[in-house]
């Protein structure tokens, strides 16, 4: 959505258009950390769907710091990726404008034990609740590869970058460019 409605309103077009055609009894949770502005977009968000909106996911990348975040040392609590304080300052902006009732649901990183007992000591010490749920893509030691898209076009030689926040277009000289199922 980016391409047509800038990065500004990407992730509030994307959940409309999904509620727009998508059965009523899906749920409907925003995946809001496309433009790193994970408090500015769910409030946008919560603000065009109202009380449609069931939750929100922030799956920040490790390239990123959570906006309401800090980049500091303390792990798990500021720095890059899904941190307690970024986590903390998006249930606040919730709490101010009375929408406690949208869930938050933590991705990336949480196959970590150890980040998943920082957060869940965070909300003993804060006297609070972080987050409604966790998504864990993988829990055993392997390669990781994502696959983002980060530039548009018809032709590889006439694209426009367009990508997520933090997740440019990289070059490789290693990768060969291979058609079908021939050599």
């Amino acid at each position: 959505m980016a391409y047509k409605y800038g990065l500004q309103n990407a992730v509030v077009e994307a959940t409309k258009s999904f509620d727009r055609h998508i059965d009523s009894n899906v749920p409907r949770i925003a995946l809001i950390d496309y433009a790193n502005r994970e408090d500015t977009d769910t409030l946008k968000v919560a603000d065009a769907l109202g009380n449609k909106l069931n939750a929100v996911r922030v799956d920040t990348c490790g390239e990123n710091v959570m906006q309401g975040g800090t980049l500091g040392k303390l792990e798990y609590w500021d720095g890059n990726g899904v941190t307690i304080l970024g986590v903390d300052s998006l249930n606040r902006v919730l709490r101010d404008v009375n929408r406690e009732d949208v869930k938050v649901i933590l991705t990336s990183g949480f196959g970590d034990v150890s980040k998943v007992e920082a957060f869940a000591y965070a909300e003993k010490y804060l006297g609070r609740k972080l987050f409604d749920g966790l998504g864990v893509g993988g829990i055993f030691e392997s390669r990781m590869a994502t696959m983002d898209v980060v530039a548009i076009g018809d032709e590889r030689d006439h694209m426009i970058p367009m990508s997520k926040v933090g997740r440019v277009y990289r070059p490789n000289p290693n990768l060969e460019l291979r058609l079908g199922c021939g050599k």
